[in-house]
């Protein structure tokens, strides 16, 4: 074999094992870069915000608690009107005498106001309970630090008769003007005659017979037509006045109600607003510090990149010029006129 070609080969040999030694460097500085990389991302695992955001979680729930509570608030009032007025219709019916017209005024104040079978955040509504009993229930609305009171007042009227007789409670039936439950079960309206209220007690005539039993009233304790005799019976004029009395004294509820959640309102729109500052100044301290880390950790990862470009392209670089030296000594001239090392490394 010829010497040229001989040498040939070596060189070959030397470039081939020499880039191979490169790869397995740049393949260890890859790893190492993965490694800072994963060490950077754990000492930034979200620690140092976690207690800016509990701050603003809590700051966010304060708040959303205090709006639920004022816009129960909010919304009885924005009711009150309707309901005034409702029962001012009335007592108008009660004046002229029309059964027909309290009746079915009665009807729409109790559509008006709900049920908290069927919206338990509305405050007017009525809750009767099973016991017979419309209790006015007081909640209190916390948050940040703030406590509000809040009372839910049935602001229609509703009632019910224990019977005496032991068969149960009959309540009215305001879609069908029907008596239901115990032995008054379907007994309409109508047919209900000398209706006698003393206190609680109450005694009526349907068909003859006369029933007795104790009364309970809720909200603003107005009854049917039947119950102030259709303002039609043996007395009309202390019938319609014992009505327009018993409205007085809804009137007189709304209005007592109509003061307290003005009062509920104030205080929960004041305490609504401090939270709401609160909570934006929670918001910015937690974007600050969130791009304040997101910052930090994108600058560490910036430096450990450029840490492994310099020592890849530093490799590179030392890799070329040692090959270019090798090269120099074994290849570039003919064998005669090859200078020693030190005059390659002199430069002679």
């Amino acid at each position: 074999m010829a010497v040229s070609s001989l040498l040939q080969t070596q060189f070959n040999l030397y470039q081939g094992t020499s880039d191979n030694s490169l790869l397995r460097v740049k393949l260890a500085q890859a790893e190492r870069l993965k490694k800072e990389y994963a060490a950077i991302e754990d000492k930034y695992d979200g620690s140092v915000q976690a207690s800016y955001e509990a701050k603003l979680e809590a700051a966010v729930e304060a708040k959303a608690g205090m709006s639920k509570s004022l816009q129960q608030v909010q919304s009885a009032l924005g009711k009150m009107d309707d309901i005034r007025n409702k029962l001012l219709e009335m007592r108008s019916a009660a004046n002229i005498g029309s059964a027909e017209a309290f009746d079915y005024a009665y009807s729409t104040l109790s559509t008006m106001v709900g049920s908290s079978w069927l919206d338990s955040d509305n405050l007017i509504a009525n809750n009767r309970t099973s016991s017979m009993t419309w209790p006015e229930k007081t909640s209190i609305a916390f948050g940040g630090g703030y406590q509000v009171q809040v009372t839910n007042y049935f602001l229609g009227s509703d009632y019910a008769i224990e019977l005496d007789d032991g068969s149960g409670a009959a309540r009215p039936n305001l879609s069908t003007n029907k008596l239901e439950g115990g032995s008054l079960e379907g007994v309409d309206f109508a047919d209900i005659t000398n209706p006698v209220i003393n206190g609680d007690q109450i005694s009526f005539d349907v068909g003859g017979t006369t029933y007795t039993g104790t009364l309970h009233r809720g909200g603003g304790g107005v009854m049917n037509a039947w119950s102030y005799e259709n303002f039609a019976g043996s007395d009309p004029d202390a019938a319609r006045s014992l009505a327009m009395s018993d409205i007085d004294d809804a009137l007189e509820r709304i209005r007592k109600a109509e003061t307290q959640w003005n009062i509920a309102g104030a205080q929960l729109e004041s305490a609504f607003n401090r939270l709401g500052v609160a909570q934006d100044d929670a918001q910015k301290e937690f974007e600050e510090i969130s791009y304040e880390q997101l910052d930090a950790k994108n600058a560490e990862k910036k430096a450990a990149k450029a840490r492994f470009d310099l020592a890849t392209n530093g490799l590179a670089l030392t890799a070329s010029r040692s090959t270019d030296f090798i090269y120099q000594m074994f290849i570039s001239s003919p064998i005669a006129d090859k200078k020693s090392i030190l005059e390659i490394v002199g430069g002679y």
